[in-house]
């Protein structure tokens, strides 16, 4: 009953549709018979939806980094060697700079002075051995300080900073008659 109602409301629309276009007055229908109304499907075409892809966006490339210049390979240093000052007699000057005592090693006359100056930038000490023959200690000497010693006995001695006495232990003086 529906499907009927229908079906006239359609072909109403139809012939309306016709008559206010202004065309020939179409055939009147004859009266409906009573069939029975067939489904019908209709297929409606899905179409993709265009998308939009995106161009890629470049990187500008990139700035060159200047390479550095290659570094020479660093000049080796060579151990500088302990001067040793030998003298006859009188007054013998000698530092405390860069740890170290310079020079190290004497040779000396008996009856000499050794006088030892701080210029380092830390105290040290102008200290003998243990057990020698010969017995000295300066104290501490701060910067520019200095200590000076009389040798009147003959033999070898060795002396060191008791700041430092890993690194200042190789002070040799050798007395000569």
């Amino acid at each position: 009953m529906y499907l009927r109602r229908l079906f006239y409301l359609g072909l109403l629309s139809l012939l309306i549709g016709i008559a206010c276009v202004g065309e020939e007055a179409a055939p009147t229908p004859s009266p409906p018979q009573e069939t029975q109304a067939t489904p019908t499907s209709t297929l409606i075409p899905i179409v993709p939806t265009p998308t939009h892809t995106p161009e890629p966006i470049l990187a500008p490339p990139p700035t060159p980094t200047p390479t550095p210049a290659p570094t020479p390979p660093p000049t080796p240093s060579l151990p500088t060697p302990t001067p040793t000052i030998s003298v006859q007699e009188g007054l013998i000057l000698a530092v405390m700079r860069n740890i170290a005592f310079q020079p190290a090693q004497f040779t000396i006359k008996v009856g000499s002075i050794i006088t030892f100056t701080n210029l380092d930038g830390f105290p040290h000490t102008f200290t003998a051995d243990f057990g020698q023959d010969i017995s000295f200690d300066s104290e501490t000497l701060g910067i520019g300080e200095s200590f000076s010693v009389v040798f009147d006995t003959p033999g070898t001695f060795t002396f060191f900073c008791r700041f430092n006495p890993t690194i200042m232990n190789n002070g040799v003086i050798t007395e000569v008659e």
